[in-house]
């Protein structure tokens, strides 16, 4: 994620009677459940607070702003809520309740700016801000994201699990939790899936299970590259360990290009490829592929996935042990001088076939050469013409 460099800008603003001091740390973007919020007069930070127009906030959170120009008083309504806020008074009213805010609204540019947190908690969302983004990360009730990553939910608070262990480095952002609050698994997976709702389009891909812990990669469909992973396992004690990883590509990294059994390929970070290769993608196109032999003396290279059906059909995973079934196979010719299809112990067959076929042309252009004992092997017979 690209680091947004600060300048810090000091501007002497005339409110009313009173003077206060506002500083442009940059452009401040403010996120609400995940999606960024425009406005036609841009949030400012006014004696330390973040100050944010309050009807493009409010109306991004689903309630009606009427404007009262008499008393400089905007009453804002959502549900059974009501907010009011006046102009340069710090005391804002929630349901004709009181509430004093360290920072008093104000006009800037035709615009009322109030203080983001005041306003968004008001309609009980929770506020963050994230020093790495520069941003204000709102989210509505029973929704949670990273400060730093808005449109990920984050475990640790859909779940009230445990931070043991945060950090960041290789372009790689990591949050380890433990869990053990299992008697409200429910409410608090009801939370999460809330979140995701919310916050998601998330294609969830299952990467496998390797000693003992489950990988899950998370993909916004219309993109390429996951926006993070889970890997849960289980602590001694019973607690479930819970470690999302995000890639921040704050470090620029190669991609690699892996391959799996089956044919298939896929370009991942060079961070990434550990993972993939756990749950059992390869690093080259030959590792993917294996050599079969055949009794008589055939090769042939399969994919991986393919090698269960060679075997049932007669091929050998090893030169040795093809050649012992040859040999096992030789006195079906021996002092046979007359005409008998097959009695040179070889007859034609496909991989997926139930028959077998004493003639390649009979066979067609995909059969191969096997032995008659390792076709009987497999409990194949001939085919209707070749049974003739």
């Amino acid at each position: 994620m690209k680091k947004l460099i600060l300048t810090v800008i000091v501007t002497v603003l005339a409110l009313s009677a009173m003077l206060c001091m506002a500083q442009a740390e940059g452009d401040i973007s403010v996120y609400y459940n995940a999606a960024e919020v425009n406005f036609d007069v841009k949030p400012q930070i006014i004696n330390g607070r973040t100050m944010v127009p309050i009807r493009a906030i409010f109306e991004k959170m689903g309630a009606y702003v009427a404007w009262d120009q008499a008393t400089s008083t905007a009453t804002c309504t959502k549900g059974d809520i009501v907010v009011k806020m006046t102009v340069n008074s710090n005391i804002m009213y929630v349901n004709d309740s009181p509430v004093t805010m360290d920072v008093s609204p104000v006009v800037i540019d035709g615009r009322t700016l109030a203080p983001a947190r005041y306003v968004a908690e008001a309609f009980g969302a929770t506020v963050q801000w994230s020093q790495k983004n520069n941003a204000v990360v709102i989210c509505s009730e029973n929704v949670y994201a990273y400060a730093d990553y808005p449109d990920i939910p984050d475990l640790g608070k859909c779940y009230n699990a445990y931070l043991y262990h945060e950090d960041e480095k290789d372009g790689l952002k990591t949050y380890a939790y433990l869990y053990n609050d299992f008697d409200n698994e429910d409410y608090y997976s009801d939370i999460y899936d809330n979140t995701m709702a919310v916050l998601g389009a998330y294609d969830e891909v299952s990467l496998g299970e390797k000693d003992g812990i489950v990988y899950i990669q998370y993909t916004k469909p219309w993109e390429t590259e996951p926006r993070y992973y889970v890997a849960v396992s289980y602590a001694d004690d019973g607690s479930m360990i819970m470690i999302v990883l995000i890639p921040t590509g704050e470090v620029f990294e190669n991609t690699v290009t892996l391959y799996a059994p089956d044919g298939r390929t896929i370009d991942v970070y060079e961070s990434d490829v550990e993972s993939y290769l756990a749950v059992g993608w390869y690093r080259t196109f030959a590792e993917t592929q294996q050599t079969l032999y055949a009794p008589d003396g055939s090769v042939i290279t399969v994919y991986k996935s393919e090698v269960a059906a060679y075997k049932n059909v007669g091929w050998y995973e090893t030169a040795s042990e093809a050649e012992k079934a040859n040999k096992k196979n030789t006195t079906v010719t021996e002092n046979n001088n007359t005409y008998n299809p097959g009695a040179d112990g070889n007859v034609y067959r496909t991989p997926s076939g139930k028959r077998y076929h004493f003639d390649p042309n009979c066979g067609g252009k995909n059969s191969y050469k096997t032995t008659l004992a390792a076709a009987k092997r497999a409990g194949l017979t001939p085919c209707s013409k070749c049974a003739d």
